[in-house]
């Protein structure tokens, strides 16, 4: 039975990733169900994870950790049951991963159940694997392997079971809408950032003194192109690059710097929890995201969070944050040259960058947490209001 709002409601948040893996999803996680927990909503999490002890953090919320790394079926079973056991204590599913198995289980519980959708994990399978080369959106219309079609399928039947979806982008909501025909309300709500008081100290090499310290932020993958961000910092003398994150290309990109003779000017970090993230945010001068292709790019928000003016592709939700010359810069992707010229209009406008810093407060305010999990909550209960 479905409580009334002057009572108490319990969520179960279920998710792929969470704290301490590292990411805008995980933290996404992590910071809206502690503001449902401030708003009367109490949660339960279940989540994958590398290690099975506890967190460091401390939560206000308990959390399940089922192991990645072992047999897939066991897991899946483990993930099904944790799921069906919590879900029978809820009130209300908030599914932000594993789609399909709370999707399963929820034909047995018939809970009212919110998801969260951030991109098309089809094509990101896909292009993991090596079943397309398509690009983003030529990959919505196309794609005939028969893996494609029964992923698509698993993907459409999952979330076809919600109540409602959120989506963190128009950009997301249009590819989403043209999934299937008989999906739920699609609704936009953007993802959230918080103020750091951060004062971690991070040491940038010494020969760097006088130099401008660019950074970029993300999986090293051929879709970030980070490739064209060393070419503009071999063109730029008096520039240096911070690369945070990892992945299958560092080893080709670290090559690109020696080739470029930049390596003396560019640092690899590998990957770093948040706290770190935002502490070589705090000691750079311009954040540069050279992606090909996004969703909506957490990270944006960090950087302006972190105070910096941000250089980024117009590409999926980015236009949606990032609005020209008012709190950052646009530029076309694949542009190394447009890429160039807009670091060093940053680098020589004082002016221009100081009405970018300004117009990131206003920005950070439509993306709060508070804002954010106010949305959440109202349509947490507004489910359980309808299945009543």
């Amino acid at each position: 039975m479905i409580r009334h709002r002057s009572h108490h409601l319990h969520c179960l948040v279920v998710t792929g990733i969470f704290p301490p893996d590292i990411g805008g999803p995980a933290r996404y996680v992590s910071q809206i169900a502690t503001g449902l927990v401030k708003r009367g909503i109490s949660c339960d999490i279940i989540t994958l994870s590398d290690q099975n002890e506890k967190c460091e953090v401390t939560y206000p919320f308990h959390i399940r950790r089922v192991l990645r790394q072992q047999n897939l079926l066991y897991r899946e079973i483990r993930t099904c049951w944790h799921i069906l056991t919590q879900a029978a204590r809820s009130d209300v599913l908030f599914v932000n991963g594993l789609y399909w198995e709370a999707a399963l289980v929820n034909l047995i519980t018939r809970k009212p159940m919110l998801m969260k959708i951030v991109s098309d994990e089809v094509w990101e399978r896909a292009s993991r694997r090596g079943w397309t080369t398509n690009d983003l959106e030529t990959f919505q219309s196309r794609g005939t392997d028969w893996r494609i079609t029964l992923t698509r399928f698993m993907r459409n039947f999952a979330i076809g079971q919600a109540d409602r979806i959120i989506v963190p982008s128009n950009f997301t909501k249009r590819l989403a809408e043209g999934w299937s025909k008989n999906l739920p309300p699609i609704e936009v709500i953007p993802n959230a950032v918080e103020k750091r008081n951060n004062n971690l100290p991070y040491q940038l090499p010494g020969h760097w003194m006088g130099l401008k310290k660019l950074v970029t932020v993300g999986r090293l993958i051929p879709l970030k192109r980070v490739d064209q961000v060393l070419h503009v910092v071999s063109s730029i003398p008096e520039s240096a690059l911070v690369i945070v994150g990892d992945g299958p290309e560092r080893k080709k990109l670290a090559q690109q710097a020696r080739k470029l003779r930049i390596q003396e000017r560019v640092l690899f970090t590998g990957a770093l929890p948040i706290e770190m993230v935002h502490s070589v945010l705090r000691v750079s001068d311009i954040f540069v995201l050279a992606s090909s292709v996004e969703n909506f790019p957490h990270v944006i928000l960090e950087a302006m969070a972190a105070g910096l003016p941000v250089v980024a592709t117009r590409v999926g939700g980015v236009p949606e944050i990032v609005q020209h010359g008012m709190n950052g810069l646009l530029i076309e992707p694949n542009k190394p040259t447009s890429l160039r010229e807009a670091i060093q209009g940053l680098l020589a406008d004082t002016k221009l960058r100081e009405r970018i810093r300004k117009g990131v407060q206003d920005t950070l305010a439509r993306f709060s947490v508070e804002r954010v999990a106010d949305r959440v909550s109202s349509i947490l209960w507004e489910l359980c209001r309808k299945k009543t």
